[in-house]
């Protein structure tokens, strides 16, 4: 009878060992780990659009930036390695409004690549400008169907294609969430992983916004009649975000333009860093400028949108130091 029992304990022992060798291979595969894609590859035309896909990527994205700092994105040509960087690219972010008219040629050919494309100007912005979002720089002679040139006539935010100047909700911030969303779009896998990082991004968006607000809250006004205003004087539009955003009059001197007013001593008077300012202050008999704004001076947007703000207020205050009769500080600055 035990020996009758002892066989059947061998024979139970048999079967446990034989299905332990029989699921251990099936047991070893379950816990290793699904092979992790790699990379998303991301093209931005330019910096702030690329800094912008870094902090929300992180290390599931390899960004190319086609403009390199300091080139006007109009004026750039695409070369070889552009092309090769489009070609391999899994998603494309550009500004739009013209700013790179050079893409016109490339795009078709990268959607045939089933490549993912966001364009910012379709999302945030002035998004009727020409009826397709795309600013017509063509028009800018005085043809213009809206109603010519003259800016009693037309839409300053028509002239502005910096979408980025203006970190707020509706515009950095509301971009960096759709590049997200895009990410996502082709890497659904990690939605919470780009989600997460633009969250935390934008958190540093709104300590900008609220440290410019501060600045701005020292500049000094300009005395207009019997009214003191906030005011800052450009050879274009360019920074017609900026100064939407913070309630701040922009005022374009173009004594060639029809219907420009001529500038305010006493209020600072800037160009653009693709403008040569000696000879075209010189050309427009204009006195120098005081200070030259950088929209695309730097890698980092954090550090650019500082640099621009910190290069108002030093004109702010010279102006002001030069006059004082028709300036006026904020009360809590005096």
């Amino acid at each position: 009878m035990r020996h009758v029992k002892r066989l059947a304990q061998r024979s139970v022992f048999r079967r446990v060992v034989l299905l332990c060798v029989c699921t251990l291979p099936w047991l070893v595969g379950c816990a290793q780990p699904s092979a992790e894609l790699p990379p998303l590859k991301v093209v931005a035309t330019i910096a702030p659009l690329a800094d912008w896909a870094r902090q929300v990527g992180q290390a599931r994205v390899t960004v190319t930036q086609i403009v390199p700092i300091g080139v006007n994105p109009r004026d750039y040509k695409l070369g070889e390695r552009d092309q090769r960087a489009l070609a391999e690219a899994d998603i494309l972010l550009y500004n739009g409004l013209d700013l790179e008219p050079w893409l016109r040629a490339a795009i078709p050919d990268a959607q045939a690549q089933q490549l993912v494309i966001l364009e910012l100007s379709r999302f945030i912005g002035n998004m009727q400008v020409g009826g397709n979002g795309r600013l017509p720089f063509a028009e800018r002679g005085g043809n213009s169907q809206q109603g010519g040139d003259e800016p009693g006539n037309v839409d300053v935010a028509r002239w502005s294609p910096y979408l980025w100047l203006d970190p707020g909700p509706g515009m950095a911030q509301h971009a960096v969430s759709l590049i997200a969303d895009t990410f996502t779009r082709v890497d659904s896998d990690h939605l919470l992983v780009y989600r997460r990082n633009a969250e935390k991004y934008n958190g540093e968006l709104e300590n900008l916004d609220s440290w410019v607000r501060r600045e701005i809250r020292g500049w000094p006004r300009t005395r207009i009649g019997t009214s003191d205003t906030l005011v800052i004087q450009t050879l274009d539009y360019g920074w017609f975000y900026f100064a939407q955003r913070y309630g701040i009059n922009l005022r374009m001197i173009d004594p060639e333009l029809a219907g420009t007013k001529a500038p305010i001593n006493a209020a600072p008077l800037f160009v653009d860093q693709f403008v040569r300012p000696v000879e075209y202050m010189e050309l427009l008999s204009l006195r120098q400028p005081d200070g030259v704004l950088k929209p695309l001076g730097q890698d980092n947007y954090l550090q650019l949108m500082r640099d621009n703000v910190n290069t108002i207020s030093q004109g702010m205050r010279r102006v002001a130091h030069a006059h004082p009769t028709r300036t006026q500080l904020p009360y809590e600055t005096r």
